[in-house]
C-alpha cells in the first residue's frame, strides 16, 4: 500500500502538465490575493460613485483588451499547427500588425467619444476616458510580450511580469488616490504598472524583445498572408468577446441605469465575485498550449478532463464560501458600506463559477478549431443582452438575468462537447 502511494506521488510529481499548472496557479494565488487587495483598498479611500467609475473603467480595459486576446490565442495556435519556423514568425508578425492597426483606431475612437462616455455613464470628468485611451500605448507591446511567454510556456517569466504588474498597480494606484487624483488616479497606476510589467519582460532575454520590437513597425499588415487565419480569428474573437462581456454586462447596465452611489456600491459585490473567475484562470492559461492538433482525441480528452477538474474543485470551494457567508466576506474585503448588497453575492459568485467552467472549455474548442463553437456561445450572448436589456428595474432583475445567460451558455456547452466527444469515440 505504501509502495504503491510513492509511486503514484512520484507519477504526479513527473506528470508536467501538473506541474506547470500548480507552478502557474501558486504563483497566479500570489497575484489573486494581490490583484484583489487592490478593490478593499480603493474602497476605502474613494466613495462609492468613484469607485463605479474605476470599475466601469475596467470594464472597457476588458473589453479593448479582447482583440489583443485574439492575437495571444492565435498565436497560440500557429506555435502548435505550423512546424515551419520562419512561416510561423511571419504569421505572427503580420497578425501583430494588424492588432496595432485596431488598437489605433480603437485610442481614436475612445478619444472623440469622451464627452458622451462621461454622460451616458454619468462620469464626473472626461479624464478617466482620456486615460483609457491612453492605455492602449502600453497594452498593446505588453500583450505582445505576454502571448510569446505563454506560447513558449514560460510560466515562471509571466507570472513574475504579471506580479510586478500587480504590485505596481496596487502602490501606485493607491498613492495617486490619497493624493486626490480619484479614479483618473487610479487608472493612471494601472498604466503606470502595466509599464513596469513590460519592461521587466522585455529584460528577460533577446526573444520576447526581437517578438515585441519586430511587431511594433508601422507598416500594414499583409493580410494575403494572414487570410488563411483571419476565419479562426474571428471566432477567437467572438468567443472571447462572448465571455469578456458576460463577466462585465452587468457593471455597464448598472452605471447606466442606475446613480453612480448605488452603481458604486454594486460594482464592489461584483468585483468579489469575480475573484472566482480570476483564481480558476491560471488552469486555463495552462491548457492552451497543451492542446495540440498532432495530439490524440484521448490525449487532448485528458488535458481538458484534468484542467476542469482543478478548476471545479478550486472554484466549488470559493463558491461555497460566497454562499455560506455572503456578509462576513464583504465586511472583510470592502467594509460595511457594501455590506446592504452581500446578498446579491452568492447568486454572482454561482455565475461566475459557470463561467469560469464554460471558459475553459470554449478554449479548449477554440484551440482545436472547432468553429461551431462560435455561434453557439454568441446564442448565449444574444440571451443575456435581451435579459438585461428589459429586465433591469432593480438589481434582482440584472443579477437573475446575469445568472440566466451564464446557465444558457453552459448548458449549450456542455451539449456541444458531449456531442463531440461521442463522435470522437465512433471515429
Amino acid at each position: 500500500m505504501t509502495q504503491a502511494l510513492r509511486g503514484r506521488f512520484a507519477s504526479v510529481r513527473s506528470n508536467t502538465f501538473l506541474k506547470h499548472n500548480a507552478i502557474f496557479w501558486m504563483a497566479s494565488l500570489g497575484i489573486s490575493f494581490l490583484n484583489y487587495l487592490y478593490y478593499p483598498i480603493l474602497s476605502r479611500l474613494m466613495t462609492p460613485a468613484d469607485f463605479g467609475e474605476v470599475q466601469t473603467i475596467i470594464s472597457f480595459l476588458t473589453q479593448i483588451g479582447i482583440f489583443l486576446q485574439v492575437l495571444g490565442l492565435v498565436s497560440v495556435s500557429i506555435l502548435g499547427r505550423y512546424p515551419d519556423q520562419a512561416h510561423r514568425d511571419k504569421l505572427i508578425a503580420e497578425l501583430s500588425r494588424l492588432s496595432l492597426f485596431f488598437s489605433g483606431f480603437v485610442f481614436v475612437v475612445t478619444i472623440l467619444a469622451a464627452p458622451f462616455l462621461q454622460g451616458f455613464f454619468s462620469f464626473a470628468t472626461t479624464a478617466p476616458f482620456f486615460a483609457l485611451g491612453a492605455s492602449l500605448l502600453v497594452s498593446v507591446p505588453a500583450s505582445f510580450a505576454n502571448s510569446y511567454l505563454q506560447a513558449h510556456k514560460r510560466f515562471g517569466t509571466l507570472s513574475q511580469s504579471q506580479f510586478i504588474g500587480t504590485v505596481g498597480k496596487l502602490v501606485l494606484g493607491a498613492t495617486f488616490v490619497w493624493l486626490g487624483w480619484r479614479s483618473l488616479g487610479a487608472i493612471t497606476g494601472l498604466i503606470l504598472a502595466s509599464g513596469l510589467s513590460l519592461l521587466f519582460a522585455l529584460r528577460k532575454g533577446r526573444g520576447i524583445r526581437h517578438f515585441v520590437e519586430s511587431n511594433l513597425h508601422l507598416s500594414r499588415p499583409n493580410l494575403a498572408i494572414i487570410r488563411p487565419e483571419l476565419r479562426y480569428a474571428a471566432m477567437v474573437f467572438c468567443t472571447s468577446l462572448t465571455i469578456n462581456l458576460m463577466l462585465s454586462l452587468d457593471i455597464l447596465v448598472v452605471k447606466h441605469y442606475f446613480e453612480p452611489h448605488i452603481a458604486g456600491l454594486y460594482a464592489g459585490i461584483s468585483t468579489i465575485a469575480n475573484t472566482l473567475y480570476f483564481v480558476t484562470g491560471p488552469f486555463v492559461g495552462v491548457l492552451i498550449p497543451s492542446l495540440k492538433h498532432s495530439n490524440t482525441p484521448k490525449q487532448n480528452h485528458y488535458y481538458l478532463v484534468r484542467s476542469l477538474g482543478l478548476l471545479l474543485g478550486l472554484g466549488g470551494a470559493v463558491l461555497i464560501v460566497f454562499t455560506l457567508a455572503p456578509q462576513f466576506v464583504v465586511n472583510l474585503l470592502l467594509g460595511g458600506t457594501y455590506a446592504d448588497y452581500a446578498h446579491y453575492l452568492p447568486k454572482l459568485a454561482l455565475t461566475l463559477f459557470l463561467l469560469s467552467a464554460s471558459n475553459l472549455v470554449i478554449y479548449y474548442h477554440v484551440i482545436l478549431r472547432r468553429y461551431l463553437v462560435a455561434p453557439i456561445v454568441l446564442v448565449a450572448l444574444a440571451v443575456t443582452f435581451w435579459l438585461l436589456s428589459r429586465y433591469h428595474a432593480d438589481m434582482g432583475q440584472v443579477v437573475n438575468g446575469l445568472l440566466t445567460g451564464a446557465i444558457t451558455l453552459t448548458s449549450l456547452v456542455a451539449l456541444f462537447t458531449a456531442r463531440t466527444f461521442w463522435m470522437e469515440r465512433r471515429v
